[in-house]
């Protein structure tokens, strides 16, 4: 996505200028992501002579002393972690060489949209470079770099730009996406936009989301923008079969949820291993490796947790593998299969010994406390004031304690996504159909929540993008809190028997007990099948 973006961009600005520009996109499936000699030598007999580089290249020593033996002039452009020995190139234009805070954090499209600004100073107006900030704003969301600094800048700026954008590619784009007209914000563009952008890397070739972005025919545009939201679909089913997999594996062996996760199979398509390998660092809250073998090559994708730095581990262990590249929270790999043992087990051990954080549940950190009389237009005006959110500056977190939750029910094409009403206002759960059970109705939640505006129907009244829900009665800490209650530890004890198909009579001693302690067991048994909770008052 940040490569796509950055080449686009690129390829405007130079033509804008006058000068003759094509580009090249590697094959990420039989070239990887960054520069390959195969790909420098085929563009030496085409006849180039300067060469740029977009969101790779600080890394690719070898590639680049190739390129000057064959006569090519090379300017990189990056934003991932230097090595050692930077490439000798031309220029080299990289924010993390400098260290200027206001910067460090760009994507490689930022990257790109500064030296486009730089080019065309004096050259064409600001205007038209400020045109340019859709794309820069996008990539710098999708590529979750943090929303401070010049990036914040980026983005603050370029999301108008995207609302009302004059590129046929991304008007269709938003169409097909049903949010022509209505005003975007950081999460239409991450998990709708940057998605199906993403898809055709991912799936086919990266080359049809960079004929969108410069297509001039809006016919073409629409075309690409469906088939762009086909591929996403068929995308999000191999991923939902590829993370249940992936679960499988490690729910079977207890010894790989230490220090870091590592896994590898034959039969996993290598443009979903860095989404997967997301999902799992947020169930297991663990640095997490997912590896697809082709043939004796595996190409890995590496996600992290904040506390460990995935670019060092891989550092620290490059002796295992052929190549790799990224920085702390993401990077990329590939190695031969006979090394994939050794590398593992290494990296195990170097992440236990490196480890900067207690591996605990993930802990939400919620930002104030509300009551539903607060929900209201106003509170949300005041909220949308601290955007743009994301990385770096997260969307405030929400809670309200015993809330009752009407009208619960699944939606979506395979019913993945959980809807309920709280007081009238709706409230929504991505991906979260496991909220709804035969509790869900019976007992009052706490909820942690982002509030937006729910503008479907064109009522634009606040919703409730639900986080996390628990029944009121659970302790925050559930662990310690409810781990040393008898009352827990009985429970514990009854679901035993229950599964031993024994039957159980719990007997309180006044009716008011019993009323007290219902919902918890209601909570706690209202889905087991094996017994029957039967209630005798005294």
């Amino acid at each position: 996505m940040d490569g796509v973006c950055s080449t686009v961009l690129m390829l405007r600005c130079l033509k804008r200028l006058g000068c003759e520009a094509q580009y090249y996109i590697p094959d990420r499936f039989s070239e990887g992501y960054g520069m390959n000699i195969k790909a420098i030598e085929e563009l030496a007999i085409k006849g180039c002579k300067l060469l740029i580089s977009v969101d790779c290249g600080i890394t690719s020593i070898e590639e680049i002393r190739k390129a000057a033996e064959l006569g090519m002039d090379v300017i990189i452009t990056d934003h991932h972690i230097p090595g050692s020995q930077l490439p000798d190139a031309i220029a080299i234009i990289n924010p993390k060489l400098d260290k200027c805070e206001a910067n460090y954090h760009l994507a490689g499209a930022g990257v790109v949209f500064k030296l486009c600004q730089a080019l065309s100073r004096n050259r064409l107006s600001e205007e038209e470079v400020y045109t340019w900030l859709d794309l820069a704003a996008l990539a710098t969301v999708a590529d979750v770099v943090p929303l401070v600094g010049d990036n914040r800048i980026l983005v603050k700026y370029g999301l108008p730009r995207i609302s009302t954008t004059t590129n046929p590619g991304l008007q269709a784009l938003i169409k097909a996406c049903g949010l022509e007209g209505k005003k975007l914000n950081t999460w239409h563009l991450a998990f709708m936009l940057a998605p199906r952008i993403n898809s055709a890397g991912r799936m086919k070739t990266a080359a049809l989301s960079i004929e969108l972005l410069q297509s001039s025919e809006p016919a073409r545009a629409t075309e690409i923008a469906g088939l762009l939201c086909r591929l996403n679909d068929e995308r999000r089913s191999l991923e939902s079969a590829m993370f249940k997999d992936a679960v499988l594996q490690l729910e079977g062996l207890p010894d790989e949820k230490q220090g870091i996760i590592v896994l590898a199979a034959d039969n996993w398509h290598p443009g979903i291993t860095g989404i997967v390998a997301s999902r799992l660092c947020e169930r297991y809250n663990l640095p997490a490796i997912m590896i697809s073998w082709d043939q004796d090559i595996g190409k890995g994708s590496c996600r992290s947790v904040p506390g460990f730095n995935i670019y060092q581990a891989l550092a620290d262990n490059h002796r295992h593998l052929l190549q790799y590249g990224g920085h702390r929270l993401a990077a990329g790999l590939s190695l031969h299969r006979d090394e994939f043992e050794l590398f593992k087990s290494d990296i195990k051990n170097w992440a236990i010994q490196h480890i900067l954080y207690e591996k605990t549940e993930p802990e939400l950190n919620i930002d104030m406390q509300v009551e539903v009389k607060d929900l209201t237009p106003h509170l949300l005006r005041e909220l949308e004031l601290m955007q743009p959110f994301g990385e770096g500056n997260p969307q405030p977190l929400l809670l309200l304690r015993r809330a009752r939750l009407a009208s619960a029910r699944l939606i979506g094409k395979q019913q993945e996504h959980f809807i309920c009403k709280v007081d009238g206002l709706s409230a929504v759960a991505f991906r979260q159909g496991s909220y709804l059970n035969s509790s869900t109705g019976l007992i009052n939640h706490d909820l942690a929540f982002y509030l937006e505006e729910n503008d479907y129907g064109g009522n634009n009244q606040p919703r409730l993008r639900l986080h996390d829900i628990k029944p009121s009665f659970v302790p925050d800490e559930l662990t310690r809190a409810a781990g040393s209650s008898r009352f827990f530890n009985l429970t514990q004890m009854i679901e035993k028997d229950l599964s031993q198909s024994f039957n159980i009579m719990l007997v309180f001693p006044t009716y008011r007990t019993l009323e007290k302690s219902r919902p918890y067991m209601d909570y706690c048994f209202s889905r087991k099948r094996s017994g029957k909770f039967m209630a005798e008052c005294r």
